[in-house]
């Protein structure tokens, strides 16, 4: 099954920016979900 990338919003009281999720589906032998929080960081 191909990656899928879904958009999000984040938002506070001194603005907000999009995130941009991304999932895959991979074979595996036990039922698991795996977060890798591989996401650039940025300077504020």
């Amino acid at each position: 099954m191909p990656a899928s990338v879904v958009t999000g919003l984040a938002w506070t009281q001194v603005g907000g920016d999009i995130l941009f999720i991304e999932t895959s589906l991979s074979k595996s032998k036990a039922d698991k979900l795996t977060l890798t929080a591989n996401y650039p960081l940025k300077a504020v």
